[in-house]
């Protein structure tokens, strides 16, 4: 009996082990980060800011998880692409753009130097679970996406500026790894922003079909589960 007891134990904490990668982050850290007081990810390292404003003046790269997972219903335009012979990427008289029916995840990052610098340039490999597709890091880029694929519950305000500068640059694929990309920013007033827009991340996607199930129920079934077992694993630049 105490061996059974054990093992349910064991069971349980192993399934709220799994229940635990909803909420585990899609950009999975950097490898390297340069120039900045800090490098974070939210809300694992510090707290979502309240709203996205200008300015913000604190010398810290900060980056976070938006919308996962969601199968575009029109194209979305992005301003810097990772593979333009890609079979998802389509282009027009409008830009370049990732086709309708794609599965796509959003990541927001928000860099700034410290209050009274111009200029102050942060370097920083971040490393995702899925392939970057591209960037959305112009002024109108941002503002158009803000309502599909920010986080809710944050405000996303509108400025100018917003956006990357052309001095930004970006490199896809360091390393033959689709899913790593290296960033030179040089914050000018109000501060550099960027959405990363990535691939279908089945980890989260996975997790997420345990989201229908109640925790209190999920672990009734657990147990008779166990019971029944008794009984019977290039750099660019923005546009």
């Amino acid at each position: 009996m105490k061996i059974f007891k054990e093992k349910v134990l064991a069971g349980v904490a192993a399934l709220f082990l799994v229940m635990s990668f909803q909420s585990q982050a899609a950009l999975e850290g950097y490898n390297s980060c340069s120039g900045a007081t800090s490098c974070l990810i939210a809300p694992e390292d510090t707290a979502l800011p309240t709203s996205i404003s200008a300015n913000p003046d604190d010398g810290k790269l900060v980056s976070w998880n938006e919308q996962q997972n969601v199968t575009l219903e029109n194209n979305l335009y992005i301003d810097n692409v990772a593979d333009p012979t890609a079979s998802y990427i389509g282009k027009d008289a409008n830009g370049t753009y990732i086709k309708a029916g794609t599965v796509i995840s959003s990541h927001y990052v928000q860099w700034d130097g410290i209050k009274g610098t111009e200029g102050q340039l942060v370097k920083a490999q971040l490393d995702f679970d899925g392939d970057v597709m591209g960037f959305i890091s112009s002024d109108s880029g941002l503002a158009a996406t803000d309502s599909l694929l920010g986080l809710g519950g944050l405000e996303y305000l509108d400025f100018e500026f917003r956006g990357l500068e052309s001095n930004d640059k970006i490199k896809f694929g360091v390393g033959g790894d689709a899913s790593i990309v290296d960033i030179a920013w040089k914050a000018y007033t109000p501060g550099d922003w960027a959405r990363v827009i990535t691939a279908y991340t089945p980890l989260i996607a996975s997790a997420a079909d345990l989201a229908p199930v109640s925790v209190p129920s999920t672990l009734f079934l657990f147990s008779v589960g166990l019971l029944g077992l008794r009984l019977r694993n290039g750099w660019s630049t923005p546009a």
